[in-house]
């Protein structure tokens, strides 16, 4: 395979694609990429481990750069989250505010799908618990992190495609994911948690506003619930590995 060039009497698009891509910079210009082309119409990366330069990349930090590791293992969570999210949405099939009242009036297209949970609020809550597990003294970072998801959220309920209750479950169930993808990640063990939709109101029975401050640990709010007992997981050996060169890239963050 040539640089620039179609592999002669090669129509595999890919092989094409792959052409064009080599000629990537890279770090210490090893090209450690293995292209896998056993599935049809899908390449699949992976790092190629004997070319690797541990005398001046000891941590193979420049080669995990290259190959974007915290933006895959983003890209792994979120893919874990809209299937899941899915499942709940068509199960429940909850209607959007738009089909229940003609005085709403989105200001952006609503989504074909039903609206419990809010896909939004689970994949920023997901994103903003994943990177406080991440980062180097991510919890520094909590206030900045939720009140940026909490935003996500609401402002799908402001453009009038959910409602709060969609909000506060999906600030839940994100947080779970997250859980869970750690748990995935380093062997961590796991609470179970629940959310109770039948008391989202106040004393007086009225439904209540998404409200970020509430707590989701302590069992106080009625419909948070956080299980007393906790679950190991078997960490994925791919994840883990994963795992450890993203943290390396954050590493330099204090």
């Amino acid at each position: 395979m040539a640089a620039w060039q179609a592999p002669a009497r090669e129509t595999d698009l890919r092989r094409w694609i792959l052409a064009h891509a080599i000629l990537a910079p890279h770090s210490h210009n090893l090209q450690s990429w293995v292209a896998d082309l056993g599935t049809p119409n899908q390449i699949t990366l992976y790092c190629d481990l004997k070319r690797l330069l541990p005398q001046t990349d000891p941590l193979s930090r420049q080669i995990m750069m290259s190959h974007g590791t915290f933006l895959e293992l983003l890209d792994l969570a979120m893919s874990l989250a809209t299937h899941v999210e899915m499942r709940f949405k068509h199960g429940f099939a909850c209607q959007r505010p738009v089909d229940l009242s003609p005085q709403i009036q989105p200001m952006i297209p609503t989504p074909g799908h039903a609206s419990w949970p809010s896909g939004h609020a689970t994949e920023a809550y997901l994103t903003c618990a994943l990177l406080q597990s991440l980062l180097p003294h991510g919890g520094k970072y909590r206030e900045q992190l939720e009140r940026l998801a909490a935003r996500i959220a609401v402002n799908r309920t402001v453009a009038g495609l959910h409602y709060p209750v969609d909000s506060a479950v999906g600030r839940l169930l994100g947080t779970a994911l997250a859980d869970f993808m750690v748990a995935r990640c380093t062997a961590a063990k796991l609470h179970e948690r629940g959310f109770d939709g039948r008391k989202f109101h106040d004393a007086k029975g009225h439904v209540i506003d998404f409200d970020p401050r509430v707590s989701m640990a302590d069992n106080h709010s009625g419909y948070y619930e956080l299980m007393a007992g906790s679950h190991a997981v078997a960490a994925s050996p791919l994840l883990n590995f994963m795992w450890t060169k993203a943290a390396a890239e954050w590493a330099p963050l204090q």
